[in-house]
Formats: C-alpha cells, sequence, structure tokens
C-alpha cells in the first residue's frame, strides 16, 4: 500500500510540472537538445522548410485536459515553440424532443 501512495504521488507530481517542460525550450537548441529537454514527442510532421514536434501535456496536473505544444525547427535548430490553439469543445446535445408513446 505505501509502494501504490508514493507512485500514485510521483505520477501526480510529474503531471503537474509536465507542461513547464516548456520553459527549458530556448530558441536555437538542437533537435537532441529538445528531446533531452522534453522527452521523445508524440508525433512530428515536416515540409520543405521545417520539422515540428508535437507533444501532449498537462497545465494543471491530472485533473485538467493535456494540451498540444509544439516546436518547429528550421535547419535543425528551434525557430520557435510553444500551444498549440485548440477549439472549444462542443456543448453536450440534450434530446429537443420526447420520444412517442409506445403502441397500445
Amino acid at each position: 500500500m505505501r509502494q501504490l501512495v508514493l507512485c500514485l504521488l510521483i505520477v501526480a507530481v510529474a503531471a503537474c510540472a509536465n507542461a513547464r517542460l516548456t520553459e527549458r525550450l530556448r530558441v536555437g537548441m538542437t533537435k537532441a537538445d529538445v528531446i533531452a529537454a522534453m522527452g521523445r514527442p508524440l508525433s512530428f510532421g515536416a515540409d520543405k522548410q521545417s520539422e515540428v514536434l508535437y507533444y501532449r501535456l498537462y497545465e494543471e496536473g491530472l485533473a485538467s485536459d493535456p494540451h498540444t505544444y509544439f516546436v518547429r525547427l528550421v535547419d535543425g535548430k528551434v525557430a520557435s515553440f510553444g500551444r498549440l490553439a485548440e477549439p472549444p469543445a462542443p456543448a453536450p446535445e440534450f434530446a429537443t424532443s420526447l420520444p412517442a408513446p409506445p403502441p397500445p
């Protein structure tokens, strides 16, 4: 039981600090520096001019939803980074009418 509590505490602390990993980033860092600071990206993309690493990070611990962060590399070095704007979650749908009663 004691080990379980310790493990949960470690996970909670790590999750709370997760988005703070971006504080380690600096323009001009290499891709290897970014991975050393942030860990392996969730996914990545590229075009002729740049490469983008994507991360899903928690901002306020496990109770919050994760957000997508990006790191854009040009010529193998960080050119920009930040949190992607995400659309708001859709409102829940409610039934607009009551179902018809069953036939007698």
